[in-house]
């Protein structure tokens, strides 16, 4: 980050049921496919696939939920097909639903973020791991009484196995024309695009 200049951090909480075994990464921005690089990474952590996820209404996921349908974004859904993992949406409106995720967060606020970081993503993230394997997967849970990795040791053998194919494509590839002047329009900006020309002089 620029010095004096503050950026916006999400936080990507991934808690499993059974253990309550967590995972928690860092980002600048929350669109698919820092979405879906979050998911693998917390696979990778975890080293193993749940069956089934319980997902917010969060709008890079859920496109419409109500009492007759739910749709999820498509290609969020040939992602998770993709690993085998059958998603599943929070009743709107009702918090409780996600209550393990909402803990993780208060327990981010009220532990992790009292003590000190250094100002740089990398870094937050590097803290963030430490915490999970020395502190928050290790307290015992107030629900279970026991230690998340200590519960992961039952639980980890029911996940699907992780790393046994490549990593799903996260590129974003977009079609854009380029004007007569040679800019393209992206995200709102107009980018100059150098465009070779054939030199048809004669050597």
């Amino acid at each position: 980050m620029v010095a004096n200049q503050y950026q916006d951090i999400y936080a990507f909480v991934m808690v499993l049921g059974y253990s309550r075994m967590k995972y928690v990464e860092f980002t600048t921005n929350m669109n698919m496919e820092t979405l879906m690089k979050c998911h693998m990474n917390s696979f990778a952590y975890f080293n193993g696939i749940p069956e089934q996820i319980l997902y917010d209404n969060m709008k890079t996921v859920v496109l419409k939920h109500t009492p007759v349908e739910i749709r999820f974004n498509r290609k969020f859904e040939d992602f998770l097909a993709y690993y085998g993992i059958i998603p599943n949406a929070c009743r709107p409106k009702r918090p409780q639903t996600k209550g393990k995720v909402e803990r993780v967060v208060k327990y981010l606020k009220e532990n992790f973020f009292q003590r000190k970081h250094e100002s740089t993503l990398q870094a937050l993230n590097e803290d963030i791991r430490t915490w999970l394997d020395q502190v928050a997967n290790r307290k015992p849970n107030q629900t279970t009484k026991e230690p998340p990795i200590q519960r992961f040791e039952k639980e980890q053998k029911f996940l699907q196995s992780w790393g046994v194919k490549p990593l799903f494509p996260t590129n974003r590839w977009e079609t854009r024309e380029v004007s007569q002047d040679c800019f393209v329009s992206y995200r709102g900006k107009n980018i100059l695009f150098p465009i070779a020309t054939q030199d048809k002089r004669s050597k």
